[in-house]
Formats: C-alpha cells, sequence, structure tokens
C-alpha cells in the first residue's frame, strides 16, 4: 500500500513537471511578440487606466492596513478622495481585485515593481486555471494523459488569450468554476460540503460579476448532474438535495458578505445600474445577422479577435461532432451541455441575460471553453478509434469548415487560415491512429498516439496566440503598453505639485490630456477624472445633465469638465496641468517653477478656486432648476444651490433659505455663418457627409473675455449603421473631440445634443470647424453658439466663500472643521453624496442633503460650528454581520463532523 502511494505521488509530480513544462513552452513562445518588442502586458485602454493603477493602490491600501495593526489601530479606510473625485473604496474597487485572494500579494507591489508583478499576476492565474482543470478531470478519473491535453486546450482557449491579458481577473471565473463543480457534484452525491462553501466565498469575494455567471453554471450542472444521478427518485427527494445545495450555497455567500455586500450596494448605486442606456429591442436579442453566424462558426476553432471568439484548438470540432454520433447514455450530460452552450452562443439573448440584462457580451464563453476542454479530454479515445460513418462525418465537417473559411469570412480568413490546416491535420492524424490501432493493439503505440495529439494541441495552441499578437494579423501586441512606460508619465503630474508645495489641505488638479484616467490614485492627489464600472452615479449624472465632456461616450468615465471655468471653480480645482496653453480656463494663472523633467507639461493655479467647504445664503429646488437650459443651469450653481433629498423638518426649519433668487444671466447667443465641403445640410435636417475630411466652418463676432460653446443639437446617426465616430473641432488652436454615438453602440444612451467648449479667449473667438472622420448620412436639427462673459464671476465666486469651512482635517473615513456663520446658511463640501456619510453639527447628528446634483451638504444656523464628517462603508456592517454567521455556522459543522462517528475515509473537503 505504502509503495503504491508513493508510486501514486510520483505519477502526480510527474505530471506536474510536465504541465508546467508545456505551459511554460506555449507561454514563451506564443507570446514571443511580446519579449521580442519589449512589450509589457498592459493594455492601453482599461489594463492602463483601471486594472494597472488598481493593482498599484491596492498594494499601498494593504500595507497601509498591516501598518495599522502592527500599532495597534484597527482601522479600515473605507473613503479615498484620490479615487476617482472621491470614493467608497470597498465598493469601488472589489470589481478590480479587492477582494481577489490573487491580489492579496499586491501588499509586496511597489511603483518600482509594478510592471513585472502585474505580469507575474496574469502568469500565476493562467497557469492555476490548468491546475483546476486538472483537479476537475482528476475527480473524475480521467487518466493524467488525457487531463494534460484537455488542461492545455483550457488555459489557452480563446477567452484566455484575448480577454485574460486585457482584463487579468477575467481569469479568476476559469480557476474556480472547476472547483465549484467537484464542490456542487460531491454535495449532490451527500459528500461533505466544505469545498464547495469554501469555493463560493472565494469567488463571491473576488467579484459579483462572473460570481453571477458561475452561480448560472451550478445551477444549470446542478439540474443535469442530479438526473443522471437520481432519475427515479421522488419530488421530495429532489427537494431535499436542492435544499441542502442551497443552503451550503448561501453559507457561502454570507462568509462573504463583508465583501459582497459592499459591492453590491455599490452596483445599485452606480452610474452603470442608474444610467440611461438604450434598452435593446426584443428582435435584436433573438438573432445575430447571418455574417456574424459566419464569423462565430469559423471563429469557434481560429485565432481569437472577439469576445464570441470560443478559439478552441481544431481538434475541438472533431471532438464535438464525434460526442453527438455517440448515442451511448453516459454521453448525454455532455451532449445536453454542449447544446445549451451553442444555443446561449448563438442567441444574443444569451450574451444579454449572462451578462446581467446590461448588453449583449459573451464574456461568459470561459464556461463553455471548460465544458469542450473536458469534452476533448473524454473522446480523444473515441478520435483514435473511428467508425466508417465518424470518418465520413468528420471529413465532411472539415471540408465544409474550410469552404466557409474562405468563401465567407474574409474579415477574419488571416486568423482563421490556420485553423484550417490544423483541422485537416487532425482529422488526418485520427485517420492514421483509427488505422494502426484496428492492426497494432499496443499501450505503447497507443502511448505515442497520445503525445502525437498533445504535441499538435502544443502546435495549435501558440499558433492560436502568435497569429493573435502577430502585427501582420491581428496585431494584438499593438493595444499594449511598452515596457517600463506604465508608471512615466503618471508621475509628470506628482513633480509639477511637488515644485508647487501647496500645503493646503484639499484641493483638485484636473491633469489636462492625460490618456491614464485614474491617475491620481497612483500619484496621490485629488483628480477629476474617474473610470470604474461602479462609479457612485452622481457626479457622472450632473456631468452628463450639463452636456460636460462630450468626448467620453461611457456613463461611468469622467475625464474632467471640458475645462469649463464654473465647474473647475466649483468642485474646488486649484491647479491644471497641460501641455496645451489654449486650454487654459479663465483666472487660471501660470506658475513659474524650474522642473527639469516636466516633459513640456506646464501648471496653472486656479485663483478663484473654492475650498473643501463653502456656502451658499440660497436654495432652489430640483424642479426650479430643471426649468433651466443647460447653461442656464450651470451659471446659476454659482449663484443659488439646488438641493434635493432634504428632510421636511430641514425644509420647514431653513424655509427662508428656500427662494427664487434673481439670477443674473451672462450668456448671450451668437449669430453665425456657414460653409461648407463635401457636406450637404438639407432642409428637412439631412445631413450628407460624402467623404472622409468633409467639414462645415462657422464664422461669428466673437466676445471679448469670454467662453465660447457650441451646441450641436440633435445629431442623430442611427440611420448612419455606424456605431460611434468622433468629431473634430477646432477654433483657432483649439482643438476638441465629440464622441456621437448610435443605437447599436452597446452604451447608447439616447444623448443627440452636444456641448462643447471652445474655450476662453482674451480677444474672443470668432471662427470654428466642425470635422467628419467618415462619410454618411445624419440627421441635424441646428447648431447654436453661446459666449460667457465672467462679468459677475469673481463677485459670486467671493460671495460663496466668504464663510467657509476652516481647520480642515482628512484623516481615516473622517473630515472635520469649523465654520463661523452670519446668518443661516447651505454648507456645501466638496465630495460626492454618498449615504455612507454621517455628519455631526457641534456633536449633533444632522440630516443632510444633496447639493448641486452630486455635493454632500448641512443646512446650518449662525453661529460657530464643529463640524464632522464620518464614513461608514453603506453594507459594511451587514455584510460584517452576515459574514459572522456564516463563520459560526462553518464552525459548529467542522465541529459536528469531527465528533461525528464515520467509517469514511474521505478527506475534509
Amino acid at each position: 500500500m505504502k509503495f503504491q502511494k508513493n508510486k501514486g505521488e510520483r505519477s502526480l509530480g510527474i505530471y506536474f513537471v510536465v504541465y508546467s513544462l508545456i505551459f511554460f513552452l506555449i507561454y514563451i513562445i506564443g507570446y514571443r511578440e511580446f519579449w521580442e518588442n519589449q512589450i509589457s502586458f498592459i493594455w492601453r485602454a482599461d489594463g492602463y487606466s483601471q486594472h494597472f493603477p488598481t493593482m498599484v493602490y491596492l498594494g499601498k491600501y494593504y500595507r497601509e492596513i498591516l501598518e495599522n495593526l502592527s500599532h495597534g489601530r484597527f482601522t479600515l479606510p473605507m473613503y479615498d478622495f484620490t479615487v476617482g473625485m472621491g470614493q467608497n473604496i470597498i465598493g469601488v474597487l472589489n470589481y478590480y481585485g479587492l477582494g481577489d485572494i490573487f491580489l492579496l500579494l499586491s501588499t509586496f507591489v511597489t511603483e518600482q515593481n509594478a510592471e513585472s508583478f502585474y505580469k507575474f499576476f496574469i502568469l500565476l492565474r493562467m497557469f492555476l486555471c490548468g491546475i483546476s482543470f486538472t483537479c476537475f478531470c482528476f475527480y473524475m478519473n480521467k487518466p493524467k494523459k488525457l487531463a494534460i491535453i484537455g488542461s492545455v486546450c483550457y488555459v489557452f482557449c480563446g477567452f484566455a488569450v484575448f480577454s485574460g491579458i486585457r482584463h487579468p481577473y477575467f481569469l479568476n471565473p476559469m480557476i474556480f468554476l472547476p472547483i465549484i463543480i467537484i464542490g456542487i457534484d460531491k454535495v449532490l452525491k451527500g459528500k461533505r460540503p466544505f469545498l464547495f462553501i469554501f469555493t463560493v466565498f472565494l469567488s463571491a469575494c473576488a467579484g459579483f460579476y462572473f460570481f453571477y455567471m458561475e452561480t448560472i453554471m451550478i445551477f444549470i450542472y446542478a439540474l443535469i448532474r442530479y438526473v443522471a444521478l437520481y432519475r427515479k427518485k421522488s419530488l421530495a427527494h429532489f427537494a431535499k438535495v436542492a435544499g441542502k445545495a442551497l443552503g451550503y450555497y448561501l453559507i457561502g455567500i454570507s462568509l462573504s458578505g463583508v465583501i459582497l455586500f459592499p459591492a453590491l450596494e455599490q452596483f445599485f448605486t452606480s452610474s452603470r445600474a442608474n444610467d440611461s442606456v438604450n434598452q435593446i429591442p426584443i428582435s435584436k436579442l433573438l438573432f445575430y445577422s447571418p455574417i456574424e453566424y459566419g464569423y462565430e462558426y469559423v471563429n469557434f476553432i481560429s485565432a481569437p479577435a472577439i469576445w464570441s471568439c470560443i478559439g478552441m484548438t481544431a481538434i475541438t470540432m472533431l471532438a464535438v461532432i464525434i460526442l453527438f454520433c455517440k448515442k451511448r447514455k453516459i454521453y448525454w450530460q455532455l451532449q445536453f451541455g454542449c447544446m445549451i452552450g451553442f444555443l446561449l452562443l448563438l442567441i444574443p439573448l444569451g450574451g444579454y441575460i449572462l451578462n446581467g440584462f446590461s448588453y449583449v457580451a459573451n464574456r461568459w464563453t470561459f464556461a463553455f471553453a471548460f465544458l469542450l476542454a473536458y469534452v476533448i479530454t473524454c473522446m480523444i479515445p473515441k478520435l483514435m478509434n473511428l467508425k466508417k460513418k465518424e470518418v465520413f462525418l468528420l471529413g465532411a465537417a472539415t471540408l465544409v469548415y474550410t469552404v466557409v473559411v474562405f468563401g465567407l469570412a474574409v474579415k477574419y480568413t488571416k486568423l482563421c487560415t490556420f485553423a484550417v490546416g490544423m483541422l485537416w491535420v487532425f482529422y488526418g492524424t485520427t485517420l492514421l491512429f483509427t488505422w494502426l490501432n484496428k492492426r497494432m493493439k499496443s499501450k505503447l503505440v497507443k502511448n505515442i498516439q497520445i503525445l502525437v495529439i498533445l504535441s499538435l494541441v502544443v502546435i495549435n495552441c501558440i499558433a492560436n496566440i502568435r497569429i493573435t499578437c502577430d502585427k501582420k494579423c491581428d496585431n494584438y501586441v499593438s493595444s499594449f503598453l511598452e515596457n517600463k512606460t506604465a508608471l512615466s508619465t503618471t508621475k509628470e503630474t506628482t513633480k509639477l505639485l511637488q515644485e508647487v508645495k501647496d500645503n493646503q489641505d484639499f484641493y483638485r488638479v484636473d491633469a489636462v490630456n492625460k490618456s491614464h484616467v485614474n491617475e491620481g490614485m497612483i500619484s496621490n492627489y485629488n483628480g477629476l477624472s474617474a473610470y470604474f464600472s461602479l462609479l457612485n452615479s452622481n457626479i457622472p449624472r450632473t456631468l452628463t445633465e450639463l452636456k460636460c465632456s462630450p468626448d467620453v461616450p461611457l456613463p461611468h468615465k469622467i475625464e474632467g469638465v471640458d475645462q469649463r471655468t464654473i465647474l473647475e471653480t466649483l468642485l474646488g480645482t486649484k491647479y491644471l496641468t497641460t501641455k496645451d496653453s489654449k486650454k487654459i480656463p479663465y483666472g487660471f494663472e501660470k506658475v513659474h517653477i524650474n522642473s527639469s523633467n516636466s516633459n513640456g507639461l506646464e501648471i496653472y493655479e486656479n485663483k478663484n478656486a473654492l475650498p473643501f467647504g463653502y456656502t451658499y445664503s440660497s436654495m432652489i429646488s430640483q424642479e426650479e432648476y430643471q426649468k433651466k437650459s443647460v447653461l442656464e443651469k450651470q451659471e446659476s450653481l454659482l449663484q443659488t444651490a439646488v438641493i434635493s433629498n432634504a428632510s421636511k423638518k430641514d425644509l420647514l426649519k431653513y424655509r427662508d433659505l428656500i427662494q427664487n433668487p434673481i439670477l443674473t444671466n451672462n450668456m448671450k447667443e451668437l449669430n453665425y455663418t456657414m460653409s461648407f465641403k463635401d457636406v450637404k445640410w438639407e432642409k428637412d435636417g439631412a445631413l450628407r457627409v460624402n467623404k472622409k475630411g468633409a467639414s462645415i466652418k462657422l464664422h461669428f463676432d466673437g466676445v471679448p473675455n469670454s467662453e465660447t460653446y457650441l451646441c450641436i443639437n440633435g445629431l442623430d446617426s442611427n440611420s448612419s449603421g455606424i456605431e460611434k465616430f468622433a468629431l473634430k473641432i477646432k477654433s483657432q488652436g483649439n482643438k476638441k473631440s465629440v464622441n456621437v454615438t448610435s443605437d447599436i453602440y452597446n452604451w447608447y444612451t439616447g444623448n443627440q445634443d452636444y456641448m462643447i467648449n471652445l474655450g476662453y479667449s482674451r480677444e474672443g473667438k470668432d471662427s470654428l470647424t466642425i470635422l467628419f472622420p467618415q462619410k454618411g448620412k445624419f440627421k441635424l436639427k441646428n447648431i447654436q453658439l453661446y459666449a460667457y462673459t465672467f462679468l459677475d464671476y469673481e463677485n459670486q465666486v467671493n460671495e460663496l466663500r466668504k464663510e467657509t469651512l476652516q481647520n480642515l482635517a482628512i484623516e481615516t473615513n473622517k473630515v472635520s472643521g469649523t465654520i463661523q456663520l452670519t446668518k443661516p446658511k447651505l454648507l456645501c463640501m466638496s465630495m460626492e453624496y454618498d449615504k455612507g456619510w454621517s455628519v455631526y453639527v457641534d456633536g449633533k447628528k444632522e440630516t443632510t442633503c444633496m447639493v448641486n446634483g452630486m455635493f454632500l451638504g448641512v443646512m446650518l444656523e449662525e453661529g460657530n460650528h464643529e463640524i464632522e464628517c464620518r464614513y461608514m462603508t453603506p453594507g459594511l456592517p451587514a455584510g460584517l454581520i452576515s459574514s459572522m454567521i456564516g463563520l459560526v455556522i462553518i464552525i459548529l459543522m467542522l465541529l459536528f463532523n469531527l465528533t461525528k462517528k464515520t467509517t469514511s475515509s474521505e478527506n475534509l473537503l
């Protein structure tokens, strides 16, 4: 027995050595384009703006917690002004790794090793995907020589290759799913549930987005598996087993509550949950276009290039066909699972449901890849012993695929050509092995055949990655940053701020022309940008209402405030950094510093910046505010506060503040003349753009000392067939862009009105040009021009900062200060309205309100006051209680199992 155990351990050790060697061989050769061209794994889009800065931030965050603990301080930072424009840390960052067991290692991440660790985390996750699949195969008693083939196919499937590097945490469900499936299978068989509970807990902590998909997959698997195990059992038995499984699932959920509940709370108040994204018509949820079906078919075994690209090795197609040729009952579970997978893939509704009813996205295909890899593992012996009918069927399928690739899939022919070749190679190999196995029954021959198939799979995986990355094919590598550049630009703003040496407790910085949206969380300054899937909805909603940031087509992304002077001031922007002197708002003066490392970046100071807490003498309701035009709304915010969510008690007590003040209007509409180049604008609104680079030029009499606004109203591109395009606006050196979207864009909100700040000019602007990047047929209602003069601007700002919050102290989860008022006023604090904030005035908790659609405010009587704001993450108290309950239940279950007499030798899991 001891000899057999040692032999098994040696066999297992050999397996993991072989798996590791194959994995690193594919990884190193497949991603050679990255190594040879000194390219990092940081995607220029979300990787650079979200995943990388979050990893660096979490490293600092975890170290701060450990430092607090080492000094006996049991404080958990829950709010940070450098995250976005001030955000709930747990709720916002859980989506990007806070709670992910693997990112606990970010504790060791510093700015010096950040890029290396980022690459390491991707490598680690990919490696563990194969280990996880291996565990499932071993649990299902599959031979090691077959399990390793399935593992390689799983690790380097299209989902992992295409999205795993772009979004590193997308690899997490590929690790968790096989283990969760093992856990639920044990539960269905009446075995101990701890593995299932533990993996549910880990997966839920890692992020509810993929956990939602995993939950659906668990449900589907459990139903199929129950029927397979207990087909003839009663309904009462089903209810008993289902009840147990649900109970264990809920225990796992309960354990994760301390992370999961705040994340869910954040989701329901986020811009993604509260935006007005276009509702997809039912007709578009039932079918894709014929050409899209063609792409999905050929991309089933090709190098990955899109979300719906399954991108498995070519042997997958042969394995699936053979699976459906088998009539034995033992295969019905796999057959049924594949039918569900193909159904979800072929109907847009599948991607819509599994993406949380947001938009159609096949990010669930990691689960289909898992099933297909297991099908390969099971079907390889069958592919080596084909029947005559199966030989002809596989040959016909291979021929059809070849015809479709070269006949229909013009767009992806380069990506699919190698897949065609590999399919024929695998088909020929199965024919050869079938012929050999009819004549030779040697075990050695069969092992050699397995080795040949494994070698072909390895070649196929390497080729798929190389083709995807190759500059002559999909050129995937070009969408990633060069090595050692991720932090080089983020420090430019920090260096300038260090030169300024401003000791003020709170101010914001507008880093204009920065591609790194969440720079502040790495460089430790309060910025004007944010890009998070679970961004608090208040500021994005208000900026959208003010038609701000016309170049940002996403409801959960903020890239400054279009350099609008009023908004910069209201948000407490004291400094602005830019390389473009044409984008300087009114009242910003250049700060002269001696910095040789600024790389052309200059810094400007806002002489009219408002402090953290300033006061209004009057208020109007949201109803009154909504009656105004967009530019009237913007100007009114300097003169009176717009309040909402105020208590009836406060409204009654401070009714003298609620009035309809006479507001000044310094906005003037301008007349203009137009000239067209390759553009025809009909009287009925039809706009024909005849070629790329076509333009409309406007000439007008500018107003000195003003900020000029261009309003493009009713620009409808829905009938153009264009998903989105960027209009270019040029006005005397100032360049802006406008992202115009149509109803086929995933994040289309229905907006067709765009407002662009052309910038401040002392002399006054007198012309602008609208450039179209491509031809098309559109509709355009009208174009308007306005000039905002600064006649009353400084007086209005000075009125707001007459009585402000003094002695400001920003501490962990707390903001405090003092204020002296000569009359009742509304204190507006420059932090986003969040129900996690509680405000105490002179030691007594007071009700708060939302100010100007985004800020936290409190109404105060005249006199001296001590203000203290305390933050508690919404959902955290309930989540903590939930986790404690779950922990107690687990402890009781463990004690019960330890004391329970059993003859089983099964381990604890």
